[in-house]
């Protein structure tokens, strides 16, 4: 049996191309860049907020037999936790139902972020696709 290996690797398609790192990639935009109108409705994370009490409350209870009396404490500081977490939630929620954006918020939820989106839509030529005939006369050479 001949060694077709040899003979079938000399073919161009087997050789490592050299790689010119003088010349640059051209970027060619053929569609304008322009947001949706609309955001995408993702379901968005709960917070980690109270973990640490909570993790101190199990820390006690299992030290102490599941006791709660040594850890009044521990459980006083969850409460008190927990009870901010759901006034700043409700808090949050009324907010993101009127569309209201929170000026110390930096992460906008999906409600807040179409509210600003209706009220500044995206200008749109009649015809999209006669927008994008400059775009390819433009790379065309």
């Amino acid at each position: 049996m001949p060694r077709l290996t040899e003979a079938l690797c000399n073919i161009r398609t087997c050789q490592r191309k050299s790689i010119n790192l003088k010349t640059k990639p051209v970027f060619r935009q053929w569609l304008p860049a322009e947001l949706k109108d609309k955001v995408r409705g993702r379901r968005e994370k709960p917070d980690d907020s109270c973990m640490a009490e909570l993790q101190s409350v199990l820390a006690c209870w299992d030290k102490h037999a599941f006791e709660s009396q040594p850890c009044a404490k521990e459980i006083a500081s969850f409460q008190k936790c927990f009870k901010t977490l759901e006034a700043t939630t409700q808090k949050r929620r009324e907010m993101e139902a009127k569309g209201l954006i929170i000026d110390e918020e930096t992460n906008l939820s999906r409600k807040q972020i179409n509210t600003l989106l209706k009220k500044n839509p995206q200008l749109r030529p009649k015809d999209k696709f006669a927008a994008f005939e400059s775009y390819r006369k433009m790379f065309k050479s």
